[in-house]
């Protein structure tokens, strides 16, 4: 297998899975400090609004930061002037600094509403624009800045705990990027092949629920909303039969470990029967 591509196919997944659901996000207006988030034509025939659903709860923003490679999802609403959805209607996503968007011409559904993701490609203060007809249109400022260049020694960590399994051990293992190895865990890792541990870790959601069944836990906490902070060695995918409450906080985690010698996205661990301690 090659490591490299599929762990980055699991970061693809990661952002699907969070992205892609069923489930209607909790949505917030991100207020602009002029026009607002909500603009209304000359008539008052229609409402178009701009959310930014991973910043649920944040509170009014008059600007959005993010780093060089971040991404955003981006929920448009087109309304009547009586506060119904308007479906089938056709939205276009301009940015003044050329940053990308996974779509630029929208259409609506019939909840009146259509998505798209910004990807920071592009460094500087820029303007995420949504125009609809008749020159309705609504904005927000966002401000790219350069990735952070952090060494895993300036990286927040965790303490070690009496009866809880170290990151450190996680990473004694040796793969490569470039050949069709599998990786070999260090002995003191194989031993606990099988066997109930505890690991201390940041939750990364898989599912848009309140609860997940299905998540990665990482030895640092994310630094955008759809990244994985460690490499293979530095995350956990975990199986719980019972739904885990979500939390910024870290967790301590406890369930049966499995080596995974060449799964197809990439990932080394795996907690099945997993459960908060």
């Amino acid at each position: 297998m090659n490591i490299f591509f599929n762990f980055f196919q699991l970061l693809l997944l990661v952002y699907f899975l969070s992205a892609c659901t069923d489930n209607v996000p909790t949505v917030i207006t991100v207020d602009h400090s002029e026009a607002g988030m909500v603009v209304k034509s000359e008539n008052d025939t229609h409402q178009l609004r701009l959310a930014i659903p991973s910043l649920a709860g944040w509170g009014a923003l008059t600007e959005i930061r993010l780093s060089l490679g971040d991404t955003l999802e981006l929920l448009a609403t087109v309304e009547n002037n009586e506060g119904h959805p308007l479906d089938a209607q056709t939205l276009y996503l301009s940015s003044r600094s050329g940053n990308f968007f996974t779509q630029n011409q929208l259409i609506t559904n019939e909840d009146g509403q259509a998505q798209s993701v910004l990807l920071a490609t592009i460094t500087g203060n820029d303007t995420i624009t949504l125009n609809y007809k008749d020159g309705l249109q609504t904005h927000v400022n966002v401000v790219v800045n350069e990735t952070a260049t952090l060494s895993a020694d300036n990286l927040p960590t965790l303490a070690d705990l009496p009866g809880v399994v170290s990151w450190k051990l996680f990473n004694q293992v040796q793969y490569s990027e470039s050949v069709t190895t599998p990786p070999v865990f260090a002995p003191e890792l194989t031993a606990l092949n099988g066997q109930i541990i505890t690991v201390q870790g940041f939750m990364i959601p898989l599912e848009k629920t309140a609860g997940q069944k299905h998540f990665v836990l990482a030895m640092y906490p994310p630094s955008c909303f759809y990244c994985l902070p460690a490499g293979p060695e530095g995350i956990i995918e975990v199986l719980s039969q019972e739904a885990i409450p979500f939390s910024f906080d870290p967790l301590l985690i406890s369930g049966r470990l499995v080596l995974l010698n060449d799964d197809e996205m990439g990932v080394f661990y795996r907690m099945e029967e997993a459960g908060v301690k």
